[in-house]
């Protein structure tokens, strides 16, 4: 029974994935509002209720996007560029604006942008008569339609002396540095709302530099967070371990865990538990192995469901399966048990990734060899490298159907599962199972 627990049980990672090839939605505040409450603990005037005038401002152009209204019948080129132009210049004097770039080919957050749906709606050819119908989220879906619309009010906002700096792909990085960057000349407030930029401004702020801050104005109380008075408070060490909290349990490119929050996963780190910390540091530490990362987010996967870092993944999932079968009412899905060994070592993979995109110290690091693979040109996310059940229990489900597999009367194909050998009829080259298809390419003779 052991052995069979160590399989997935699932056409896809359950503890990892919400559907096949798309990962499980990170609850990404859940982090801030733990360092908040951490923080709120030691010293009180870290967040302030009241909004600071500063000498510059840095505004995250997806936010800004999204920020406004539009109305029916305006048209781009006229009303809802001015729109950003008024609002920017208003509130924000001649800012800075930084953009994400959509033209820079796969993206480690195409996953995320497909469970969004994006591009699914068409793309709208406008021109200076060209009015808005329709719905602002739709127009915005589409990355052709961002991307333009995108160049025309950068140029806008260019002409009104703002400077804007339009990034190759996700511009998270960017927007960090513009607003560091700036703040050491000039007090700068930062306007967005991802709890991306809030941990990447603990990491790359300076405290010697000017007062920086970082807001949202989405909530009904205004909370401002003092970035140099906060990274005082955690201390250098701590903002550099805030990234493998964040990014293994959840990000916009990795998975969140199923059944991990990241307030626990935080908590563990600031009372000091040693394999967290150990993680946390090597992970952070540019020319890992994948050997090296694969066997240390393994033993903090088990740390994180509250196993010593010594517990084997398999042998921790058969053991939390026996004790949730004990108490269970009904049946225990396989989302409830850790991820298996083969889900976790791509999963950490990913982390490393991205905590090295967030460093700026990946290089030449390629995606497509830490737990992505390219299709149709979009990256998606290798799920795992084994089947999902033991072959004498795959061989047990069997279709023999004889018109292709094009429907769910195929039982493998209901199920998630690739037709095999034992299938029988529908083993020949018109077989239509969707699940055919191998993650991993083949090998070249």
């Amino acid at each position: 029974m052991e052995d069979v627990i160590s399989y997935e049980l699932s056409p896809f990672p359950p503890a990892l994935f919400e559907a096949k090839d798309v990962l499980l939605k990170a609850d990404k505040p859940q982090l801030s509002h733990a360092i908040i409450d951490y923080c709120s603990k030691v010293s009180g005037d870290a967040i302030i209720d009241i909004t600071p005038e500063t000498e510059r401002y840095v505004l995250d152009g997806g936010w800004l996007l999204y920020r406004l209204p539009w109305k029916l019948g305006d048209t781009y080129y006229g009303a809802i560029a001015q729109l950003y132009v008024d609002f920017t210049c208003r509130h924000c004097g001649m800012a800075t604006v930084v953009f994400d770039g959509y033209c820079g080919g796969p993206s480690i957050k195409d996953s995320t942008h497909q469970r969004r749906g994006h591009n699914i709606h068409p793309v709208v050819i406008f021109t200076e008569e060209t009015e808005f119908s329709g719905k602002k989220g739709d127009f915005l879906s589409h990355n052709i339609n961002k991307q333009e619309l995108i160049f025309l009010i950068s140029d806008r906002l260019r002409k009104c002396g703002c400077n804007v700096i339009q990034a190759s792909g996700d511009a998270d990085v960017d927007v960090v540095k513009a607003a560091v960057e700036t703040s050491r000349l000039h007090s700068t407030t930062l306007i967005g709302e991802d709890t991306d930029l809030f941990i990447l401004l603990l990491y790359h702020a300076h405290t010697e530099c000017k007062d920086l801050y970082f807001r949202s104005d989405k909530a009904k109380t205004t909370k401002v967070y003092d970035i140099n008075r906060l990274k005082l408070i955690l201390g250098d060490h701590l903002c550099s371990q805030l990234f493998f909290v964040h990014a293994i349990t959840g990000c916009d490119t990795t998975s969140r865990i199923f059944g991990v929050g990241k307030k626990a996963a935080f908590q563990k780190l600031v009372k000091g538990d040693q394999l967290l910390q150990s993680c946390s540091n090597e992970f952070i530490t540019p020319n890992k192995t994948r050997a090296t990362i694969e066997d240390l987010g393994s033993k903090a996967m088990a740390v994180l469901f509250g196993a010593k870092f010594t517990e084997p993944l398999p042998s921790l999932r058969y053991k939390m399966f026996v004790k949730k079968l004990s108490s269970a009412k009904s049946f225990v899905t396989p989302e409830c048990l850790p991820p298996t060994a083969s889900s976790t070592k791509f999963h950490c993979q990913r982390v490393y990734y991205q905590i090295m995109v967030w460093t700026e110290q990946g290089g030449n690091m390629d995606a497509a060899n830490w737990g992505w693979r390219v299709e149709e040109n979009v990256l998606v996310p290798i799920m795992s490298e084994t089947n999902v059940a033991p072959d004498n229990l795959l061989k047990m489900i069997h279709c023999n159907r004889t018109t292709g597999c094009t429907t769910l009367r195929c039982s493998c194909r209901r199920y998630g599962l690739p037709c095999h050998t034992v299938c029988g009829q529908c083993q020949v080259e018109l077989c239509s199972n969707p699940y055919n298809k191998h993650d991993s390419e083949d090998d070249d003779d």
